[in-house]
C-alpha cells in the first residue's frame, strides 16, 4: 500500500512538472518608437519569465487586417527532443515589425496559438513641417563617440554678476557623444555644466561677490519649419551634484534662436529661466524642484527615458531658426570653491511636432 502511494505521488509530481514545462509565466511587450509614424521601422521588445530554460529564441510574424500576430518559437518547436532545465528563466526578444500605414492596430503575442500578451498600436500619418521633419542629426547618429555630433556646435559662456572671478577651465564642463545610452540607435549626447565659486569668501549674501552662472550648450544648424509648434526630445540620467545649500540652482532648458535673438533669453535672471515653458528640468534652493516630463518610455538600452515637449515661442521666425539645449549651473559665490554645483544628463531623439 505504501509502495502504491509512493508511485502515485511520483506520477503526480511528473505530471505537474510536465504541465509547467515550456509555458510562459509572464510576458510583456512594448513597441518602439512609442509614437510611430507611417514609414518608420517598428520594433517589438518582448520580455518575461518562462517555466523552464527553453525560452523563446525567435518569432514568426503575420499580419491579418489590423491584427499583428507574433508567434513565439522556442527550442521545443525546432527540436522536440531537446532537454530543458527545469527552473524559472528570464527571457527577452526583439522582433522587427517593419513599417505600417496610418491607423490603429492590435499586436498580439502568442505561443502555440494561445494569446499571452497584447498591446494597442496607433500609427500616425507623417507630418510634413515645411521642408524639415526632424532636427538635423537629432538622433545623434552622425559623429564619433567622444566628439561633438555632426551638424551641432558647442558653446560655453560664463556670466558673473557683482564680481570678477575668472571662469573655470573648459575641462570642468563636458559635451560629447556617448554610446553608453541610446534611444533610436546607439548614441546619445551627454552634457554637463559645473560652476565653481572663486577662492574669495564673503559672508555678505548680496555683495561683493554676487552670483555666478555657468552655461554649456549644444546648438543645431539653421532649419525651416513654418508649421512647427514644438520640439520633442528624450532625456535620462539627470544628475545634480555638489552644493545643495544656500543659493544653488541648476537648469536644463531648450532655447530657440532666430535672427532677432534668443527665445527665451538664457542669460536673464534665474527666475526668468525657471518660469519659461521651455524649461525641461530645474532645481533651486528657493523654489524646489521641477521636472516637466510629458511621459516615459523604455529605450533600446532597456532604460527609462523621459519625453519632453518644449513649445516654440510665438514670436520666433519659424522659417529660419536653431534649437539650443542649455545646461546651466548657478551658485552664490560667497562660500568658497568647495561649494561647487553641477548638472548633467543624456539627451536623444530631437524632433519637430505640430502640437504646441
Amino acid at each position: 500500500m505504501r509502495l502504491s502511494k509512493r508511485i502515485l505521488l511520483m506520477i503526480s509530481l511528473f505530471w505537474a512538472s510536465t504541465v509547467l514545462a515550456g509555458v510562459p509565466i509572464s510576458t510583456s511587450v512594448v513597441i518602439l518608437p512609442p509614437d510611430p509614424r507611417q514609414g518608420q521601422l517598428l520594433l517589438a521588445v518582448l520580455w518575461g519569465t518562462w517555466s523552464d530554460g527553453c525560452v523563446p529564441e525567435s518569432a514568426r510574424l503575420r499580419t491579418v487586417g489590423t491584427a499583428i500576430y507574433i508567434d513565439l518559437i522556442t527550442p521545443m518547436e525546432t527540436n522536440p527532443n531537446v532537454l530543458c532545465t527545469m527552473a524559472l528563466t528570464s527571457w527577452q526578444l526583439s522582433v522587427p515589425l517593419g513599417t505600417f500605414g496610418p491607423g490603429d492596430y492590435e499586436v498580439l503575442v502568442r505561443y502555440r496559438s494561445r494569446s499571452i500578451a497584447g498591446i494597442s498600436l496607433t500609427v500616425s500619418a507623417t507630418v510634413q513641417i515645411g521642408q524639415v521633419v526632424t532636427v538635423p542629426n537629432g538622433d545623434f547618429e552622425d559623429g564619433d563617440v567622444g566628439t561633438l555630433p555632426e551638424k551641432w556646435t558647442l558653446g560655453e559662456a560664463f556670466l558673473q554678476q557683482g564680481q570678477r572671478a575668472n571662469a573655470q577651465p573648459a575641462e570642468e564642463h563636458l559635451l560629447y557623444l556617448t554610446n553608453e545610452r541610446h534611444f533610436n540607435g546607439d548614441k546619445s549626447l551627454y552634457g554637463m555644466a559645473k560652476v565653481i565659486p572663486p577662492t574669495d569668501i564673503s559672508r555678505n549674501h548680496s555683495f561683493p561677490l554676487g552670483e555666478q552662472f555657468t552655461y554649456v550648450w549644444a546648438s543645431s544648424e539653421w532649419m525651416s519649419a513654418p508649421k512647427a509648434g514644438a520640439v520633442e526630445l528624450y532625456m535620462r540620467d539627470v544628475e545634480v551634484k555638489g552644493n545643495r545649500v544656500w543659493g544653488y540652482g541648476v537648469y536644463i532648458i531648450l532655447i530657440f534662436e532666430d535672427e532677432n535673438g534668443l527665445h527665451p533669453n538664457p542669460f536673464a535672471r534665474w527666475d526668468v529661466i525657471w518660469n519659461s515653458p521651455q524649461l525641461l528640468y530645474g532645481e533651486n534652493e528657493t523654489t524646489g524642484r521641477i521636472d516637466n516630463a510629458a511621459g516615459t518610455t523604455r529605450g533600446n538600452d532597456g532604460g527609462t527615458w523621459k519625453l519632453y515637449r518644449a513649445p516654440i515661442p510665438a514670436g520666433l521666425d519659424r522659417t529660419k531658426f536653431k534649437v539650443k539645449l542649455f545646461w546651466i549651473a548657478h551658485n552664490w559665490n560667497s562660500w568658497g570653491p568647495q561649494n561647487w554645483v553641477s548638472v548633467s544628463s543624456h539627451v536623444d531623439a530631437f524632433e519637430l511636432t505640430l502640437a504646441p
